[in-house]
């Protein structure tokens, strides 16, 4: 059998190539997980400067809503303070602009707090409407520079008004808006008939109040309820105009 010699060189160079071989098995480990926590690493940065991205959109996109709500806003103002001088300038009735600077906080009572008082020569009973001449209430108190207005659905608040020519009570009802009261059984009403203030003269300002919402009648009784739906939206309530010349129209008083 044919032996080779032993040779100390051999085994060490054996050795160094194990120890090569091992080594760059280990560093080729290394690197892979190297290479795998600094894609997580950059993964998560890139996480990170998405959601920042993402906030500084947020940001950017509540900043245009809320210019454009403010021009928004600025517009509807301007078109309702043209209508207003509109108004001002048809009718012959002393139209005194006011504005809204409080509301009743009770649920039961509907009165509002006009910056208008004696010294503008308001008086009790004089009524009050917006700029598209819809009733808004009845001035109830008044003060040397504020005054309350009762609005038309608080139960309080009555008044003389006329449907297809017959004129009758109309008293708030909070959330179901006005009613009609006395309104005879055989007289006929429909729903969406139009109510409105009667005038002494064909030249004054013709106030709107609303429109029939429902009808609601028995056999047995001799009158029917009859439920008003105003035309007004009180809730974007802010300008009214205050009617100094109270015997243009027929109002019921307290």
């Amino acid at each position: 059998m044919l032996r080779l010699p032993k040779s100390p060189k051999i085994y060490s160079l054996g050795l160094y190539l194990v120890c090569g071989l091992f080594l760059i098995f280990s560093l080729n480990f290394l690197l892979k997980g190297l290479v795998k926590n600094l894609s997580y690493f950059e993964s998560l940065r890139t996480n990170q400067e998405l959601i920042k991205e993402n906030l500084e959109l947020k940001k950017e996109i509540f900043k245009l809503k809320s210019s454009l709500s403010s021009q928004e806003e600025l517009i509807q103002e301007n078109e309702r303070l043209k209508k207003m001088l509109e108004l001002k300038n048809r009718y012959k009735e002393e139209l005194i602009p006011a504005q809204i600077i409080g509301k009743s906080p009770f649920s039961w009572q509907r009165t509002f707090l006009l910056d208008k008082g004696r010294d503008s020569q308001i008086k009790e009973n004089n009524l009050v409407v917006d700029f598209a001449a819809n009733l808004v209430g009845k001035i109830e108190r008044v003060e040397d520079s504020v005054s309350w207005v009762r609005l038309l659905t608080d139960p309080e608040f009555k008044i003389i008004v006329n449907c297809k020519g017959l004129n009758v009570l109309l008293r708030g009802a909070l959330y179901e808006g006005a009613k009609l009261e006395y309104v005879p059984y055989d007289f006929e009403i429909r729903v969406k008939d139009v109510i409105n203030i009667p005038v002494s003269s064909g030249e004054s300002l013709e106030i709107k109040v609303g429109e029939v919402s429902s009808v609601r009648s028995e056999a047995s009784f001799l009158t029917k309820d009859v439920f008003v739906k105003p035309y007004l939206d009180f809730a974007n309530l802010k300008e009214v105009f205050i009617l100094k010349r109270e015997e243009d129209v027929v109002s019921e008083g307290n």
